[in-house]
């Protein structure tokens, strides 16, 4: 049997065994007497059946064989070796008249005459990589990202959106680094000059490596600047572009001499997604724009792989009029061993170097490239590159060493208690909740019934859904089905999630030693404490001796936070990378769960080498490959590098000799980069406040490595760079993946004579192995519209002996309140209009808003709401289109509908300051304090220079110093004097007060409509906003501020479940602008519009504010 380029194939031979061939394998079967078969080429995944009356199964490699009795494995046939890897049972391996016993989760390399090397697999689930015919579920956002754009300086996206009409990708591969660069061209097709916003996610380990943009025909390349540095030039660029008055300055703006245009701006927004901002995209105009980013490549069995993401979700449509890819792959013969996928590039061979090129026309992403890279010397456990800068010849040069000990395949005997916890929080998604139902059904099923299992899925709070289960198939499909049926909607809290792990530590007392916790979710925290080193710390207090290994399901994901979660928690992240399915992922996590590692790990190094980053690695799995990087100095290292720790609690050690002497060789000048971002990640990890932001932004600028807390900043030119201030942060050689790198001299231990690699080389020894009282926030002040002065002609008149007084028109507001009104007529019209206009361009969102709150102002809830999720439908992370279906789920009733969809609108944009601050007002008209405290400190870090939001974050963390450290002196004093002040639950009067008062056990809340068809509640919707008593079932208040003048709609809406079966009698107060009335009301089950209050604009004389004039004849 033979499989040719992009062919697969599943045999099942007489005797019930399975065989998968990946493409191009050749397979030889012998008759059917003799069980064998001879792997001559490529790769093959088996599911051998074990038969009494049959011998074993027989893989003949031309590397050596293995005997099989009843196991799932891998065998590949690579140039001058053979690798088997064990999925389930274990196998007989030979090589070298040797042979050796390996047991799931364990790997053999076959090498001729030689000796097989067992060791622990480096990835059990690669085989799944290709072995499945089972589709992937895809992300929601695409490789290409989406683009919007909006006039300079608007707050809402305009109707034109940006077309991509150029995607160039250029690839380069030296060894296991890889630099990619992306080119865009937007085309703006709109008659407007715009800003536009480009949003993209990055893979998980890449480093943003340069930014370009092209400027009057040439490149201008991008400097690492302080991120709030490069938002105040990006804000006064586009403030110069479009000046405006503003009520209340929000943003402090930059300002140089100087008709400044042509800015780019990248920033980090959250988890593994970036934003690119442009600006100008000229009117029927496009802008050309390039990313670098690099990359250390995925370890596979045999070599490396190499992923481009691309692939696209169901809601994405984008696309691009043009396509190309060029690749270059450094240090490798034949180009034709190249495992290309899903895509047929054009090949070449060029001496040691491979190139592949690929053009598409009018090309929508379906798949991710995936490029897999023999390793022309397989099988190294150490490898090592250093690098001196030649600009700084006195300076201390940098090293990388690349390990992966050899380690025995180790499972625990022990019965465990796996703990699935499932994130089903709203930016998850269904596709990721499909992805973690998989992972825990192949977990579970795999585990076997002396283990067992519970499920927690948790949001903003977490809730036990299956608990202290044996594990079987039957629960497999148990779990995987509930996980399914889950909705993924509300905010993420993982003080939450935290917490509910703390209390099953509790539970399982001395037995939790055996509790494996398994996070499965985005790692993205919206409400909570955020701050990845708090995390890890409380993480650390709670898990204590358990196992807590964090899942990143594809998509934007925090690798930050998950990666501190799994520190502090004796455990491992691991991701779904792009390229990777998710039965590769399960079994990496279900290897993480019965494998046993290397704990207490101590580096030492040879004299000189100082500053390691990662500066702590406790753990080592088995099969997991480890990147070091160091500073060492400009003359060379050389000695042993010892590896110590304890496995199964006994002792272990491992020694290499290592040779870094510090070259300049451009090859090796990515060195610098990954040490300066290990130095970062160490630095976040371990928190500090503003002065690891400082050592970050320093260390940012140095290496021009982008942070969390930097920007990459595109200027003109280097005279707009000089005047705002901006200096050139790329390296005097930087690493673009043309020359070849050149490895340092290392050499790992040797196998002992006659024996395998097992154990043998490995020195062991011993057998084997209070919330405090808070107030209201102070009420802003009322803004009301002007007349310019003017004096009237009756007072000009010249009056013999009479004094003349200056005075002037002043408009103020007056409130008509009326029961009972019908305005269909009038509603019909304006919805008649905004069809109208949608009508005209279906695909705009602001005339699709706008017809859903008209609709909302008619009453027509039903059509508004399908209108709503028709709308979200388009793009589910569209934070408005969530907040549209609360209001019309408060004015259906349904209140807790309504705060869930509010939550899953803070998980779609956990940045806003306004909607945590919503937050915060509804839980504490709820009454809900530690949902309050919840939002009150993302509140805090996203406005830290309010003081009266750090004020309550510290009432709600008792840390004072955290939340007013920042702080001014004044600010301070302020802040300080307002922890002491009592609360004063009284509400105060505003311009629409309302107080309504019935009989009956009943829950019934007051709803008002505004003339923009807002919903304003205890929920919020409204500037200034006050209630009490919202939980009572007699009365409740509201008092709100009135922006508009208009018709403002009062409702009675009785929740969901809470109302008696017949109506519920009372009277509603309203107070508005010196007008008050008294209406009775009866509600029954649906809601019951008891008033319109329409405001409206009067003027008056009123002497003028400089006094009177005596005019005398």
């Amino acid at each position: 049997m033979e499989t040719t380029a992009g062919e697969r194939a599943l045999l099942t031979l007489s005797e019930g065994t399975r065989v998968w061939l990946n493409e191009n394998t050749q397979v030889a079967f012998t008759d059917a007497t003799d069980r064998s078969m001879k792997l001559e080429a490529g790769e093959v995944l088996l599911d051998v059946v074990r038969q009494k009356d049959l011998p074993p199964l027989l893989v003949r490699t031309s590397s050596g064989q293995v005997d099989v009795v009843g196991t799932r494995l891998l065998v590949s046939q690579l140039a001058g070796m053979a690798v088997v890897n064990v999925l389930r049972g274990h196998v007989i391996a030979k090589s070298g008249n040797r042979s050796v016993d390996v047991r799931a989760g364990g790997e053999a390399i076959l090498r001729g005459d030689e000796v097989p090397i067992s060791q622990a697999a480096a990835n059990l689930g690669y085989a799944a990589e290709w072995a499945s015919d089972k589709p992937e579920t895809p992300d929601q956002t695409s490789g290409f990202g989406r683009l919007k754009a909006r006039r300079p300086g608007a707050g809402a996206d305009t109707e034109l959106a940006l077309r991509l009409i150029d995607h160039a990708v250029d690839v380069k591969i030296q060894g296991r680094i890889v630099r990619t660069e992306v080119e865009e061209e937007f085309m703006n097709d709109s008659d407007d000059t715009l800003e536009g916003i480009y949003t993209f996610p990055m893979p998980p380990d890449a480093q943003i490596a340069g930014l370009d943009l092209v400027v009057e025909g040439k490149w201008e390349h991008g400097a690492i600047v302080a991120r709030d540095q490069g938002d105040k030039i990006w804000a006064g660029v586009l403030r110069n572009a479009a000046p405006r008055q503003q009520k209340k300055e929000v943003v402090e703006y930059v300002w140089v001499p100087g008709p400044w245009h042509d800015p780019a701006l990248l920033n980090w927004k959250k988890g593994s997604q970036f934003e690119l901002k442009i600006f100008p995209i000229p009117k029927k105009g496009s802008r050309r724009v390039r990313i670098a980013y690099t990359q250390v490549l995925e370890p596979i069995p045999g070599g490396s792989r190499y992923v481009l993401p691309l692939a696209a979700g169901a809601q994405d449509k984008v696309s691009t009029e043009k396509f190309s890819l060029v690749a270059t792959i450094g240090g490798i013969s034949d180009v034709g061993r190249l495992r290309i996928a899903p895509f047929a590039p054009e090949r070449k061979q060029e001496s040691s170097t491979g190139i592949l090129r690929m053009i598409r026309e009018n090309f929508r992403p379906e798949g991710d490239l995936v490029i897999d890279i023999p390793d022309e010397k397989p099988g190294r456990e150490i490898r090592a590159w250093s690098y001196k800068q030649p600009e700084k010849p006195g300076a201390d040069g940098y090293a990388l060493v690349a390990l992966k000990p050899i380690l025995p395949a180790y499972n625990g005997s022990d019965p465990l208690h796996l703990v699935l916890v499932v994130d089903r929080s709203y930016s998850v998604q269904k596709a990721r909740l499909q992805r973690a139902a998989e992972v825990a059904r192949l977990l579970v099923g795999e585990l076997g019934g002396s283990h067992r299992v519970s499920l927690l899925a948790c949001n903003h709070q977490c809730a036990a859904l299956i608990e202290d289960q044996a594990a079987s198939d039957v629960l497999a499909e148990k779990i995987f089905g509930t996980i399914t049926s889950l909705e993924a909607a509300g905010s993420s809290s993982l003080d939450a999630t935290l917490d509910a792990v703390g209390k099953i530590v509790t539970l399982h007392g001395e037995k939790a030693v055996h509790t494996r916790f398994v996070l499965l979710g985005d790692g993205i925290p919206s409400v909570g404490e955020t701050d990845p080193a708090r995390l890890g710390r409380k993480t650390s207090g709670l898990v204590g001796r358990a196992r807590l290994t964090t899942v990143g399901l594809g998509g934007e994901t925090d690798e930050v936070v998950l990666r501190s979660l799994a520190r502090n928690g004796n455990g491992s992240m691991l991701g779904l990378t792009p390229g990777t399915r998710v039965a590769a992922l399960a079994w990496r996590v279900l290897q993480r769960q019965l494998g046993i590692p290397v704990t207490r790990a101590q580096f030492q190094f040879p004299e000189g080498v100082t500053q390691l980053a990662p500066e702590k690695t406790d753990l080592i799995w088995p099969g997991e490959e480890l990147l070091l990087a160091m500073r060492v100095p400009t003359t060379p290292v050389e000695g042993a590098m010892v590896i110590t720790g304890e496995l199964e609690g006994v002792p272990f050690k491992r020694e290499y000799q290592i040779k870094l002497d510090p070259v300049t060789a451009a090859g090796n000048a990515f060195v610098p980069r990954i040490w300066a971002q290990g130095r970062i990640d160490d630095l976040q990890a371990a928190g500090g406040g503003a002065e690891m932001v400082r050592e970050i932004v320093q260390l940012s600028k140095d290496y021009h490595v982008l942070s969390r807390h930097t920007s990459l900043l595109v200027l003109e030119s280097p005279a707009m760079a000089k005047a705002f201030g901006v200096a050139d942060t790329r390296p005097a050689v930087d690493w673009t993946g043309t020359e070849e790198s050149q490895e340092a001299e290392v050499s790992g231990p040797a196998p002992a004579p006659g024996k395998g690699m097992a154990m043998d080389s490995m020195t062991m020894g011993g057998r084997m192995p209070a919330m405090s009282a808070m107030s209201a926030p102070p009420a802003a002040k009322m803004e009301r519209s002007m007349e310019d002065e003017m004096i009237p002609r009756e007072m000009a008149r010249s009056r013999r002996g009479r004094r003349m007084i200056r005075m002037k028109k002043e408009w103020y507001r007056v409130a008509a309140i009326t029961a009972g009104v019908d305005s269909a007529v009038a509603d019909w019209t304006e919805v008649q209009k905004k069809r109208a206009e949608l009508a005209e361009k279906p695909e705009s969102r602001d005339r699709m808003q706008s017809l859903v709150r008209t609709l909302m102002q008619a009453g027509q809830l039903e059509e508004a709401r399908k209108l709503a999720q028709k709308w979200l439908e388009k793009d589910a992370m569209d934070a408005e289109a969530l907040v549209v279906l609360a209001e019309l789920a408060l004015l259906g009733g349904q209140a807790n509908k309504a705060i869930e969809l509010l939550e899953s609108a803070i998980d779609a944009n956990p940045g806003s300051e306004a909607a945590h601050d919503r937050m915060f007002g509804a839980y504490r008209a709820l009454g809900e304090f530690s949902m309050m405290c919840a939002h009150a400190v993302p509140r805090a870090l996203v406005a830290p220079k309010n003081w009266e939001h750090q004020v309550v974050a510290a009432q709600c963390t008792q840390d004072t110093e955290r939340f007013f450290g920042l702080l001014t002196k004044s600010a301070r004093t302020s802040a300080e004097r307002k922890m002491n002040e009592e609360a004063r639950p009284r509400i105060r009067p505003d311009s629409l007060n309302l107080e309504a008062a019935w009989e009956g056990d009943a829950q019934l809340d007051l709803i008002v409509l505004t003339p923009e068809g807002r919903v304003v509640s205890f929920a919020g919707g409204s500037r200034r906003l006050q209630a009490q008593s919202v939980q009572s079932k007699v009365t409740e208040q509201l008092a709100t501020s009135m922006e508009k003048r208009g018709r403002y709609q009062i409702f009675v809406v009785p929740r969901t479940g809470s109302a008696p079966s017949g109506s519920v009698k009372g009277s509603v107060k309203i107070v508005s602008y010196g007008t008050t009335r008294l209406l009775p009301f009866a509600a029954g089950s649906t809601p019951l519009r008891v008033a319109d209050v329409v405001v409206s604009s009067k003027s008056r004389l009123v002497p003028a504010p400089f006094g009177p004039m005596d005019l005398v004849e």
